[in-house]
């Protein structure tokens, strides 16, 4: 990958796909560090405590959908939040495995979701949004 991300967020409790992405991302050299939370609150909570700190934010987020304690959706009504005031700059993708297209309807109804994707990611697609982010930061 030409440009490398300085820190890439994966927020899902699947432990199998966040250790088969964060392997990808690592064998691609996508970025300096990689965060994993199992669920939305624990996000949320790392956002906060990065904004309060004036410490290094996400510039990409792998996020889930059905997590327990918090679910994806409910991720972005808490960032939302967080985003009026400061500059988050974040670019999300809700990645699932459910193609539903209701599901698919609402995550593009929501201007902080840059795409939705369906689990399993592929390397490829994975390169694609790298480049992506990469270009729009």
């Amino acid at each position: 990958m030409s440009t490398k991300l300085k820190n890439i967020w994966v927020i899902d409790d699947d432990k199998l796909y966040t250790f088969l992405l964060t392997k990808t991302l690592t064998k691609l050299q996508a970025c300096d560090k990689i965060s994993v939370y199992e669920n939305g609150k624990l996000g949320i909570d790392a956002l906060k405590i990065q904004i309060a700190q004036n410490g290094e934010l996400p510039e990409l987020i792998f996020l889930d959908i059905n997590m327990s304690v918090m679910d994806g959706w409910e991720f972005i009504e808490e960032y939302k939040q967080l985003a009026d005031g400061n500059n988050l700059g974040s670019i999300i993708y809700v990645a699932m495995s459910s193609i539903s297209t209701d599901d698919m309807a609402k995550a593009r109804s929501h201007k902080e979701i840059h795409d939705y994707i369906v689990k399993p990611i592929s390397a490829n697609t994975i390169t694609a949004i790298l480049e992506k982010t990469a270009r729009t930061n």
